[in-house]
């Protein structure tokens, strides 16, 4: 084992939460701000919803390999580049959460109809 630096030392053996938890308390301190809220993960757009989720002042992980089944568990509602119109429309046929529309995305592949595909819907 090649030592680097103590700090390369000290990251490896804090956890994810902890480091985000450092990170915050930085930046609240140095910017003099009330609430920082951090998402990590492997993907820059769950990251963001990450931190959506952890709004006001929290920390939100999604572990490596997880994305998938947390994406799936995002409320729709928070998907970034979405226009409103579309939102109402996905919430039209009664789709709360990014699992459900992707259910719904591999149900119109395979020929069936969204109004059909509506009434088969599971909630995740």
């Amino acid at each position: 084992m090649q030592h680097q630096s103590y700090e390369d030392a000290f990251v490896r053996t804090m956890s994810l939460t902890a480091i985000a938890d450092a990170v915050r308390g930085d930046i609240i301190r140095a910017m003099s701000l009330q609430d920082v809220a951090i998402g990590l993960s492997q993907s820059r757009l769950v990251s963001q919803l990450m931190a959506k989720r952890a709004k006001p002042n929290g920390v939100c992980i999604c572990e490596p390999g997880a994305e998938l089944q947390t994406l799936s568990a995002i409320e729709s509602k928070l998907l970034p580049g979405i226009s409103s119109r579309n939102k109402e429309r996905i919430g039209a046929y009664g789709l709360k959460c990014v699992g459900q529309i992707r259910h719904l995305a591999k149900k119109r592949s395979c020929g069936i109809s969204a109004a059909k595909a509506k009434n088969s819907i599971v909630s995740l």
